[in-house]
């Protein structure tokens, strides 16, 4: 039993680790109620917001389709990605300060092999990327939802099922604004995109193969007894896919990777002691996500330097179009890494 979750001070109490009696489950273990009210609850609300403001007024979110990839740049989305250099370390048995960054030497190697795949093959790059996100973010979506370890098929279905759904809409409503940023990216004019019917037709197609295969994760739920996770999952991708097929596809993208991967990621990060200072984890949930982002900035501020010279170097100018660009272009770069990374990460235990 967690000696935090005992202690007589609420404040000191872990929220996600409460302390046992005859209504609570024993401390150790994340109360799963209040994490899905975390988990669901905030990506649900901003997703719905997403989507309220793409039927009042789409246009607003063509003016704005970089707004939350810019957010990202401080809240959740490159801190929870910054903090990988923390992460590697700490999760190495021999972890000391002062080896910190040899032991990271791995992490950039992948970096520079796919940066070098970028500045040869920028389209291959770019379609890698593509595959592995899906990959990344339909995983993370499944490990903050399920309390059970699936069979291997239905986490196929339920990677499948998210990631397609996310990039698939996109490509399939607007195949060419879905494009723009990736071409500043591998050096086409943004108006040089053939929005043909072929490129719509692939993601529709990726539409239909990640609907079926949402599907039959939700419904591999259904009979093993999870119900009501069953319904939640119906409800989080019927508004994952209305955010990105009702809005511009870069704002809804961007609002799916804030509010929902890149939340749920800190919030995973903010809920395992052994990536967190031992003075931090007795703290409440918002002064734990606090220190994930401040345990980031080693990290992110010399990615934001790095970024700013990139834009420079490739646009000449700090346009917010070049600077989402270059931002997508890091991601490309760091991905790889970022995902083996976080496959080391202990299960959050759940109850």
């Amino acid at each position: 039993m967690s000696p935090i979750a005992l202690h007589p001070n609420p404040d000191l109490r872990d929220d996600l680790d409460p302390p046992a009696d005859a209504s609570h489950p024993p401390a150790g273990v994340v109360v799963f109620q209040d994490r899905t009210l975390l988990v669901r609850g905030i990506p649900w609300v901003l997703l719905a917001a997403a989507v309220l403001l793409g039927i009042t007024d789409r246009g607003l979110t063509q003016r704005w389709d970089t707004f939350p990839f810019l957010i990202s740049f401080l809240f959740f989305g490159m801190p929870h990605g910054a903090m990988d250099w923390v992460v590697d370390g700490r999760l190495r048995a021999d972890f000391d300060r002062r080896i910190t960054l040899p032991r990271f030497s791995w992490y950039l190697a992948w970096m520079s092999a796919s940066a070098a795949l970028l500045f040869l093959m920028p389209v291959v790059a770019v379609l890698g990327f593509f595959v592995l996100t899906v990959i990344h973010w339909g995983l993370g979506d499944l490990d903050a939802t399920t309390t059970s370890l699936p069979t291997r098929w239905a986490r196929v279905a339920a990677i499948a099922g998210r990631g397609l759904l996310v990039l698939g809409v996109a490509f399939a409503v607007s195949p060419a604004a879905a494009w723009a940023p990736f071409a500043l990216l591998v050096g086409e004019g943004p108006g040089s995109f053939d929005a043909d019917a072929g490129v719509r037709m692939v993601g529709m197609a990726a539409v239909v193969a990640g609907g079926i295969a949402a599907i039959a994760w939700m419904l591999h739920r259904w009979r093993h007894g999870e119900h009501r996770a069953a319904l939640y999952d119906a409800a989080e991708t019927t508004l994952v896919v209305a955010a990105i097929g009702l809005t511009d596809p870069l704002f809804g993208i961007g609002v799916y990777f804030l509010s929902t991967h890149s939340f749920r990621h800190a919030l995973r990060l903010a809920s395992t002691p052994e990536v967190l200072p031992e003075n931090a984890n007795g703290g409440s949930l918002l002064r734990r996500l606090i220190w994930v982002h401040l345990l980031s900035l080693p990290l992110l501020v010399p990615t934001l330097v790095m970024l700013l010279g990139w834009c420079w170097i490739q646009f000449g100018s700090f346009g917010v179009d070049d600077l989402t660009a270059t931002m997508l272009g890091f991601f490309l770069i760091t991905t790889l890494p970022h995902h083996l990374l976080g496959r080391r990460l202990p299960r959050i235990r759940r109850g």
